[in-house]
């Protein structure tokens, strides 16, 4: 079974990949079959315990990045996290996808098939796509979880604004040990740097962007594919935006709004105080999983 996400817009990826879907399930009869997220629309709308629940379902996934929606990166990191085999494809042809795609650079290196029409896609999928061992080995298979007693990781908004300075403020009055993802100093870092760092602590909070703020799109991407990993590795995960900010369907149930610097400091201390509480056991508990990563060796790593 596979799940295939893409995004609504550019509309022609939409016609494009359903016609391949139905293409493929009939040359993969008995053997494979894949679904999109058409099935799961209710009354225009989907909930993300269905789109969830469809991947935790599926044997392998399947993400079209053309257009960078945020719904479709945020899957990919859970998808990722839940170590489903992927199969990533991309219409290059497009002039703003290839921009942000190239920018965000999180997956030039990591491997992807390029299309730009039904044919292209069925003649490029094959049973490699189920078969293969999963994107999450690959990419941690080479990182080394560092100990230590960092509490939290936090994605810092593209623009250092008051409210962001009031979130850091609120860390440390909690006196919680972070790490910090500061776009002002590194835009984006490498993704194994990102995995690195989810690794080493229990807890993530992200802060998306509002739209009227400059480089919101792609600060914003990187902010929904690491959302996604983190809720898919089952990291506390806190995300939050000052308004206005069109929220993705798939994490609207988890994304915080506010619009002043009260509604952002409240929108915080619930999660930080939960954090302090726990904190012991969050710690012994990533170092548990850290060991079991460590332990793991090559013959373990065999997919079959």
């Amino acid at each position: 079974k596979g799940f295939f996400a893409y995004s609504s817009t550019p509309e022609y990826c939409g016609e494009f990949i359903e016609a391949a879907i139905l293409k493929i399930n009939e040359s993969y009869k008995c053997i494979a079959e894949i679904k999109s997220w058409k099935p799961l629309e209710i009354f225009g709308k989907l909930v993300i315990n269905e789109v969830i629940k469809a991947i935790d379902e599926s044997d392998f996934f399947c993400a079209d990045l053309t257009g960078m929606n945020n719904n479709v990166l945020f899957e990919l990191g859970y998808a990722i996290a839940q170590k489903k085999p992927i199969w990533i494809i991309i219409d290059k042809s497009h002039i703003a996808t290839n921009k942000k795609f190239q920018e965000l650079n999180f997956f030039t290196t990591i491997g992807y098939f390029s299309y730009t029409n039904t044919n292209n896609i069925v003649s490029g999928f094959s049973n490699k796509v189920w078969s293969t061992g999963s994107l999450f080995d690959s990419v941690i298979k080479n990182i080394q979880p560092k100990e230590g007693e960092s509490a939290l990781l936090y994605l810092k908004s593209q623009v250092d604004t008051t409210y962001s300075q009031d979130i850091i403020n609120e860390i440390q009055f909690f006196k919680l040990p972070y790490l910090l993802d500061d776009p002002v100093e590194t835009k984006i870092h490498p993704l194994t740097w990102y995995i690195e760092k989810i690794f080493s602590v229990p807890a993530i909070l992200v802060e998306f962007s509002s739209t009227h703020r400059e480089g919101n799109e792609l600060h914003n991407s990187k902010c929904a594919f690491i959302s996604g990993f983190s809720v898919g590795l089952g990291l506390k995960t806190l995300m939050i935006c000052e308004k206005p900010y069109d929220t993705p369907l798939d994490y609207k149930e988890l994304l915080i709004k506010f619009s002043n610097r009260y509604e952002c400091q409240q929108s915080v201390r619930p999660f930080l105080t939960d954090i302090q509480k726990d904190i012991a056991n969050l710690i012994l508990k990533k170092r548990h999983k850290e060991i079991k990563i460590k332990e793991r060796t090559d013959i373990q790593k065999i997919n079959f």
